[in-house]
């Protein structure tokens, strides 16, 4: 693979295995023991110390990327090996380097929300809202008032397991949208610079989201 799109981790590194334990999917930790070209050896994954059995093809990773300071979701396929260990391929080049250009992938969503708007020196009282769609990078709200573009906010919300976040963010849009219930403003917003710990989390739960989707579509096919 070409050393732009190369996932940044060594021997020694952990990764998040994303599996399905129960109805939920939940970040299962694997140590990282070889790496070859796109072939990574790893631990078997445990949660909570708790080996995790595998029984899919495919699993998704949480893995830090050479191109920025971020987690991102790979899709890998795995197989059991013995001494409690699994192979992990990576995906081919042309795939890395989509996942890189696009960094986030979106989900539908609906989150409850605060709003509070950054003046001068501090920030005006909450607006209650609800978060529609989400990535690791931000989230599209609406809103009952508007919120000019170019605008540092304060966004609250709980993201069911893995707890309260509190993220700032600058405003990319604002439009307005009629409908039954009168009109509403339906406003985009990028983080600024979450934590590594804060992305990994929105990205897994994203990740949760599209899984939950996948499984229902299929329910229904």
């Amino acid at each position: 693979m070409g050393k732009e799109v190369r996932p940044s981790v060594a021997v020694g590194h952990f990764i998040d295995v994303l599996l399905s334990v129960g109805e939920r999917i939940v970040p299962c930790e694997a140590e990282i023991l070889e790496i070859e070209d796109s072939l990574i050896i790893a631990t078997s994954p445990r949660r909570k110390g708790i080996l995790v059995p595998i029984d899919v093809e495919e699993v998704a990773i949480c893995i830090k990327m050479k191109s920025g300071i971020y987690f991102t979701t790979l899709p890998c396929l795995v197989e059991k090996i013995p001494e409690n260990r699994i192979a992990l391929t990576l995906p081919d080049e042309e795939t890395l380097i989509f996942l890189q250009r696009r960094k986030y992938v979106r989900v539908e969503t609906r989150l409850s929300c605060t709003v509070e708007l950054k003046n001068a020196d501090s920030f005006g009282a909450p607006i209650n809202g609800e978060i529609y769609n989400i990535s690791g990078g931000g989230c599209a709200m609406s809103l009952p008032s508007s919120v000019p573009v170019d605008r540092s906010v304060k966004i609250g919300f709980i993201l069911n397991e893995e707890g309260q976040f509190t993220f700032m963010g600058r405003t990319l849009r604002s439009t307005i949208v009629p409908g039954p219930q009168g009109v509403s403003h339906r406003i985009g917003v990028e983080f600024d610079s979450p934590s590594e710990a804060d992305r990994a989390k929105l990205v897994r739960y994203v990740f949760n989201v599209q899984r939950l989707l996948l499984w229902k579509n299929k329910g229904n096919a």
